[in-house]
């Protein structure tokens, strides 16, 4: 009797080679697609660091921080168009809790020299669980450029109830009061 097909034998065999081959592929893929998740509110920060400049470069009504204003905070609500909308999660991002903040820092060797530097806060809101809000908590923005970057992605971020608690905590201050804030809106 001529019978074809496969043994048992040989249809475990391969079910056992096809489960390693898933059990060594699914992490590298798991980490691939949480970098690229990383990658993406990295460059999402960026434009919103980028929205900011071209705002407060064009726009009169927005107060440069200086020595008696030492910041200036602007929303993800004052400049946005539309172009950032979600994060890689599939939540919005929260037009009111992310911002980029300026101040007017020395520059390191330079005696009576200053810059302005730019923080950023982008964070994505999970609707029905705060406690898996992700991105980036308040970090320099030029550190957004680095090969680090990715480790400024967090879950479960703080987030600062209001442009006092932000200026104090980017300031290293604790008494930065609201008179003191320069707010565009």
């Amino acid at each position: 009797m001529n019978k074809k097909g496969f043994t048992l034998v040989e249809l475990i065999a391969v079910m056992v080679v096809l489960s390693v081959i898933m059990v060594i592929s699914i992490p590298n893929v798991v980490a691939m697609l949480d970098k690229q998740k990383k990658n993406t509110y990295i460059s999402d920060a960026k434009k919103l660091v980028s929205k900011v400049k071209t705002e407060i470069r064009s726009n009169d009504n927005i107060a440069w921080p200086n020595t008696t204003n030492p910041i200036t905070i602007i929303y993800l609500n004052d400049v946005y168009d539309g172009d950032i909308k979600k994060d890689p999660e599939g939540n919005s991002y929260s037009l009111t809790k992310s911002f980029v903040a300026i101040t007017k820092e020395a520059v390191s060797g330079m005696a009576g020299t200053y810059d302005y530097v730019y923080y950023v806060m982008l964070i994505g809101e999970n609707a029905t669980d705060p406690t898996k809000n992700r991105g980036i908590d308040i970090v320099k923005s030029s550190v957004l450029s680095t090969e680090n970057a990715s480790t400024y992605v967090l879950k479960n971020i703080n987030t600062y109830a209001t442009p006092v608690d932000i200026a104090n905590k980017i300031l290293n201050s604790t008494t930065i009061t609201l008179d003191k804030i320069n707010l565009y809106n």
